[in-house]
């Protein structure tokens, strides 16, 4: 439901920003001299409030089985064929020398 709401005012705030772009007076109709700051404003945390709504919307969203099996299949493919790096074999007694200048 709050994934509706958000798009239900994501549109709102569009509209209104149109409006309010072309005739603020329409927006802003309680000013004797609304400047297009006004509707900008509103607009911006309008679009702001509705993004949140609809991550919030997505959290609470229900999983279902399938998807969550498909997820899982998939993680499983993809450790299945990464590679695995070739190593080097060192043993303990042979160390690099670095390629730093050294420090007299």
């Amino acid at each position: 439901m709050l994934i509706i709401w958000s798009f239900n005012i994501f549109i709102f705030a569009v509209c209104y920003l149109i409006v309010g772009l072309i005739k603020p007076n329409w927006a802003l109709f309680w000013m004797k001299e609304p400047t297009r700051l006004g509707p900008v404003l509103i607009s911006l945390s309008l679009i702001m409030t509705a993004a949140t709504m609809y991550g919030e919307g997505l959290r609470d969203a229900p999983i279902s089985p399938e998807n969550v099996k498909r997820a899982k299949e998939k993680l499983a493919n993809q450790q299945k064929n990464t590679p695995i790096p070739p190593q080097e074999k060192t043993s303990p007694a042979v160390i690099k020398k670095s390629t730093a200048p050294e420090v007299k």
